[in-house]
């Protein structure tokens, strides 16, 4: 019955990966806020990593690393290195430290947007000599981090839902 429980959870979390892949991709679908889009799949993946083990953190941070390569047009497994470290190492940071709640959620969301963020200035501005880097930063890169940060919260409380339902929720009490 366990096994049974977790396959249906990976199921709604690859369902879910998609979605927010196709909501990514897709460009009058979600909001423009001053013409910037959040990041869907960060929030996705640090909605994941926060709920499961770190085997399965570095595998949904590995194939989320890999769309978000596709929809960049970056170095094929440039993202999918980042993301797959990024989980393993939050998980082991809040499985010893840290308990998951929708604050260190967002928290996460930010860290990670600003490393994915940074990660893409660093290969598409700063390596091709852009000079207005307080432009790119204040006008694009600080917006997306701050969307992407407040998007988690819906995504965060829906596996925060399926976790619960499915019975391996790892905190005892349903906490804000």
């Amino acid at each position: 019955m366990r096994l049974t429980y977790k396959l249906f959870r990976y199921i709604i979390y690859v369902l879910e990966i998609y979605f927010l892949y196709s909501l990514q991709q897709t460009p009058n679908l979600s909001f423009n806020i001053l013409g910037v889009k959040p990041i869907y799949l960060i929030a996705g993946f640090v909605s994941i990593i926060l709920h499961e083990n770190k085997f399965v953190s570095l595998t949904f941070g590995v194939l989320i690393g890999l769309l978000m390569d596709l929809i960049i047009g970056n170095i094929l497994g440039c993202h999918a290195i980042v993301l797959g470290l990024l989980g393993y190492l939050i998980n082991v940071t809040f499985e010893y430290f840290i308990k998951a709640n929708l604050f260190s959620a967002m928290f996460v969301s930010g860290f990670t947007s600003f490393v994915v963020t940074f990660l893409n200035f660093f290969i598409t501005q700063l390596l091709y000599g852009e000079i207005n880097i307080q432009n790119v930063w204040t006008h694009k890169y600080v917006p997306i981090i701050i969307y992407t940060m407040v998007i988690t919260l819906p995504i965060y409380l829906f596996n925060r839902t399926v976790s619960y339902f499915t019975g391996e929720y790892k905190n005892e009490m349903l906490k804000f």
